[in-house]
């Protein structure tokens, strides 16, 4: 156990219906407030700036979560290859170097 440790999750999908592991996230949270945090981003959004994750948000949610300097945090990106280079050009833009960016490559259905 790390109690030192923080962690965001940013989880992007359609619905909460439609959302892998929703209600067992949820339960994290209630287990580790303060510690395990969710952004949860569902394209059904009425609102339209917290619908999809865009290189904007990601800036706004890397300035609003950062609790400790950049070269001391590690991001894990996992989804379709559009949504992860996105994700890794705001990162980089951000200041986060490309050592500090774990992937996880997915197809429709699987992990690869």
């Amino acid at each position: 156990m790390r109690p030192d440790l923080n962690i965001v999750l940013v989880y992007a999908n359609r619905s909460p219906d439609s959302a892998i592991f929703y209600e067992g996230l949820l339960q994290l949270t209630a287990a580790f407030p303060g510690r395990f945090t969710i952004e949860w981003l569902f394209s059904i959004s009425p609102n339209l700036e917290r619908a999809r994750l865009s290189k904007w948000l990601l800036g706004i949610l890397l300035r609003q979560h950062a609790l400790v300097l950049l070269p001391e945090t590690l991001f894990y990106l996992c989804g379709p290859f559009d949504f992860m280079r996105m994700a890794t050009i705001q990162l980089t833009e951000e200041g986060v170097s490309r050592q500090q960016i774990r992937k996880r490559k997915t197809k429709i259905g699987q992990v690869v």
